[in-house]
């Protein structure tokens, strides 16, 4: 069927508090960091439920995901405006924990601090 009148599309795109350029870097990199601290139980929030920011910082994606599917776009733009946040409390909780192996926690540290989220 010919469609003989022109047809307009708006698209609203909400914003976020930063640019997402870098966030599928910082998330894949979050994701190797916590892998290599599992494989020692190094990651923090392993044994101490009150830390546990690189964990949340590397599921993040998965977590918009849902939120995404389920309609919640609020919700999913609150959860990448905290990736910022996220990612410099995961810095901070490997670097002040004690528990690593001192390698992989540099590895785990070097990960996260040459990608960044840009503002």
């Amino acid at each position: 069927m010919p469609i003989d009148k022109g047809v307009t599309v708006e698209i609203e795109l909400a914003q976020t508090g930063f640019a997402l350029a870098g966030l599928k870097g910082v998330l894949r990199r979050a994701n190797i960091a916590k892998a290599t601290l599992d494989a020692v139980q190094g990651t923090p929030g392993f044994f101490d439920a009150s830390k546990g920011s690189l964990e949340r910082l590397s599921t993040l994606g998965d977590r918009v995901e849902g939120l995404l599917a389920s309609g919640d776009m609020n919700g999913a733009l609150d959860a990448l405006n905290d990736a910022p946040a996220l990612h410099s409390a995961a810095l901070a909780e490997i670097s002040d924990t004690k528990e690593n192996d001192h390698n992989r926690q540099e590895y785990a540290i070097q990960l996260l601090t040459t990608t960044a989220i840009e503002s």
